[in-house]
């Protein structure tokens, strides 16, 4: 922002102070698009019209008739406020795509491909410091009934409500994702298997009296998983996911609207690593539609 009015300044000053036929006011639509890309549409356009009018003395210097003059001010001023415009107005656009590109559109929260990202990283840091790391994986029970019975925009609004309540109620750094139709995942750093259970049990309880205020049939249910402060090396947040992944189907096989934790562990087997426990891939195992 500083280089642009230093560039504007100096353009200004240089072309009027400069006897050349090299056309050096053009330098100014940098200036203005740089301001442009950066602030509100009405600060773009109020320092393009600043512009313009630092370029008034420059133009009145070699022009003797007021009208060629006026007309000259008018075709820059005009000129520099649709550029202003048009690069604000790209800028936001690409701000927006970008914004889609990472965040979910119905409900707000990172998208499926952005919280895994951001689950790696903090699972890294999480490793490298050797720090308690948890995942919480939410799925809202009954969702199919409220779309075949209440209508689906009446499901979009249980989506944005939901994710609105647990938003609420976690943490500054936790963050909450949208993994699915109806399921969400929740990274909780620095925080154990004890805390994170509590923590979710009560954003349980919250979104079942919410549902409940505004008839909708729904509650949630949450598997929690932890690393403790031991990191596992070999594990990765795909592996986090899928095992609290099972613990969820586990809740929502004893209770629905329950939370079912447990520690994280990798299995060793002649097949392979398995994220999984046996009683976790028995209970994972079924038709989904069910629920």
């Amino acid at each position: 922002m500083a280089a642009a009015v230093l560039l504007s300044l100096a353009v200004a000053y240089l072309d009027l102070t400069l006897k050349t036929d090299v056309e050096i006011t053009y330098l100014q639509f940098v200036s203005v698009a740089m301001v442009a890309w950066l602030v509100p549409r009405r600060w773009s356009v109020f320092f393009a019209m600043a512009v313009a009018a630092l370029q008034v003395p420059a133009m009145a210097s070699g022009v003797g008739s007021v009208t060629t003059l006026v007309a000259n001010v008018s075709l820059t001023l005009g000129t520099f406020v649709f550029s202003a415009l048009a690069v604000n107005e790209l800028a936001g656009a690409l701000r927006t795509v970008g914004h889609l590109a990472r965040f979910d559109a119905l409900t707000g929260v990172p998208n499926a491909d952005y919280f895994k990202s951001t689950m790696d990283a903090e699972l890294l840091r999480s490793r490298r410091y050797g720090r308690p790391f948890s995942v919480a994986f939410i799925d809202i029970d009954d969702f199919k009934t409220v779309n075949d019975t209440l209508s689906h925009r009446v499901g979009d609004k249980v989506l944005a409500a939901l994710a609105a309540s647990v938003s609420a109620g976690i943490r500054a750094g936790d963050v909450l994702g949208r993994v699915g139709g109806d399921e969400f995942a929740l990274l909780l750093p620095e925080i154990g298997l004890a805390d994170a259970r509590a923590l979710l049990e009560r954003i349980a309880a919250g979104v079942s009296v919410l549902a409940g205020s505004r008839g909708w049939p729904v509650s949630i249910s949450v598997g929690v998983t932890s690393l403790g402060d031991e990191v596992d090396e070999m594990c990765s947040g795909q592996d986090l996911l899928e095992f609290a992944d099972a613990l969820m189907f586990r809740a929502k096989r004893e209770t629905k609207g329950s939370v079912v934790s447990d520690w994280f562990t990798l299995r060793e087997s002649s097949g392979g690593l398995h994220v999984r426990d046996a009683v976790a891939l028995e209970e994972h195992a079924g038709p989904a539609d069910a629920f």
